[in-house]
């Protein structure tokens, strides 16, 4: 969507978003409202994650990453990972080998 949506799959405080325009892949900006999380997952693509408001904690199976906002962290393709804002924020996030709407993402038990 072009304008902004329930993000459903994460706790916690409500989380909109919406398709960013790309040259290649796909980008989305989420919105923020407040503390949330986004449990372990993974993705078969690399997934580019850039910090615009607030503080994202990024976390993989070995290390917790803090993405603030003009921050980059590119995640490889089946790194299992999770994300958490503690106040508001914004982040995009741009999946640059996708080539449809389908985004599959793999569930870490």
């Amino acid at each position: 969507p072009l304008y902004y949506v329930p993000f459903e799959l994460s706790e916690g405080s409500v989380v909109l978003w919406k398709t960013e325009i790309s040259e290649k892949g796909k980008m989305v900006r989420y919105l923020i409202q407040g503390p949330c999380s986004l449990g372990f997952h993974f993705h078969k693509i690399t997934e580019i994650v850039s910090g615009v408001r607030g503080t994202l904690f990024y976390e993989t199976k070995d290390k917790l990453i803090t993405i603030n906002p003009g921050e980059i962290y590119v995640t490889a393709a089946d790194e299992v990972h999770s994300a958490r804002f503690d106040a508001p924020g914004e982040v995009l996030v741009h999946w640059p080998e996708q080539i449809d709407n389908l985004l599959e993402i793999g569930v870490w038990p």
